[in-house]
């Protein structure tokens, strides 16, 4: 029996996410701005996660944008 009702995750994103997506992005940016004169290897290291996590979030983004449109 398959599901009433499909995935979010299987849609195009609409333009409340985008939106959505742009302010997490922002947030990242100034918390990265905040970062980026590290004094010691523990805030290097912040800065660091900062910017692994800021370019996973674009590359799963962008991936379920590029995914959705091809269809």
């Amino acid at each position: 029996m398959q599901p009433q009702f499909a995935k979010r995750s299987t849609q195009p994103l609409r333009p409340e996410s985008y939106r959505a997506i742009a302010r997490r992005l922002r947030r990242f940016a100034d918390r990265i701005e905040r970062a980026a004169e590290p004094k010691s290897p523990r805030e290097q290291a912040t800065l660091t996660r900062l910017i692994h996590a800021l370019s996973k979030f674009a590359r799963i983004t962008a991936a379920r944008h590029n995914r959705l449109w091809r269809q």
